[in-house]
């Protein structure tokens, strides 16, 4: 099974972020999870992650919809950071949004993994499984 040096959880709801990470707990499959409320929260733990920036959380979970800086401003000023081994982040678009559109959105971002809120064990599993199909090619 596929593990990640660090998850990060950006969700401005604290009731969906504390379930989620005690949910990804379980599965074992991180040194740490953390959680911030926005994109631009985001972007400055990432830059501060590793001194050197090396490095940031290897598997992100991005809501769309959130104050101060939504997941479509932090995508675009994501793409623009350089840093070592950044072809290795996952990002998964965690969302209560149903909209088509907002699924083709992500891609064109390069986002392959897009799932609905709630996080559940079967949704874990199943994006499990993709990322260690896709992390073995």
């Amino acid at each position: 099974m596929t593990s990640f040096n660090s998850t990060m959880l950006i969700e401005d709801d604290t009731i969906n972020a504390t379930l989620s990470k005690r949910l990804l707990e379980r599965f074992l499959i991180t040194n740490g999870i953390f959680i911030v409320p926005n994109g631009e929260e985001a972007l400055k733990f990432i830059v501060n992650y590793d001194p050197d920036f090396n490095t940031c959380p290897e598997l992100i979970f991005l809501d769309i919809d959130m104050p101060v800086m939504d997941g479509y401003s932090f995508l675009e000023s994501f793409e623009e950071l350089t840093f070592l081994n950044k072809e290795k982040v996952q990002i998964v678009m965690l969302t209560n949004s149903n909209r088509p559109e907002d699924v083709t959105r992500c891609k064109e971002y390069g986002v392959k993994f897009f799932l609905n809120k709630p996080l559940t064990e079967d949704k874990v599993k199943n994006l499990l499984e993709a990322l260690n199909k896709r992390i073995e090619q």
